[in-house]
C-alpha cells in the first residue's frame, strides 16, 4: 500500500499554488533575488518540492531533478514574471510607479 499524494499530484500543487505563491509582487523584490542567499533558498524549496515529487533520495542531484520533472530554475521564473509585469505596466503608460520623481 501507498502513501502520500501521487507525483501528479504535487507536481500541480507545487505549480498551481508554490509558483504564484513564491513569485507574487516579483516586480517588487525581484532584484534582492538576485543575491546568492535568495537563489540558494529559492533552490532548497524547489529541491524539496523535486524530493516530493519524483521520490528520489536525497543524495540526487537538484539539477538533474528539475530536467526530469521540467521544472525551470524558480530564480528565472520570478525573473520573468517581473518583466512580464513591468512590460504590462509600461505598455499601460503605468511604470511611473517605479520610479517615482
Amino acid at each position: 500500500m501507498e502513501w502520500g499524494l501521487r507525483p501528479k499530484v504535487v507536481h500541480w500543487l507545487y505549480v498551481t499554488i508554490v509558483h504564484p505563491t513564491i513569485s507574487f509582487a516579483s516586480l517588487v523584490w525581484w532584484p534582492g533575488c538576485q543575491t546568492a542567499s535568495t537563489t540558494n533558498k529559492l533552490s532548497k524549496v524547489q529541491r524539496l518540492a523535486c524530493l516530493a515529487i519524483t521520490g528520489a533520495f536525497r543524495t540526487t542531484p537538484t539539477g538533474g531533478m528539475e530536467t526530469l520533472v521540467g521544472l525551470p530554475l524558480l530564480d528565472l521564473v520570478i525573473q520573468g514574471e517581473a518583466r512580464s509585469v513591468a512590460h504590462r505596466l509600461w505598455s499601460l503608460g503605468n511604470l511611473s510607479y517605479l520610479h517615482p520623481q
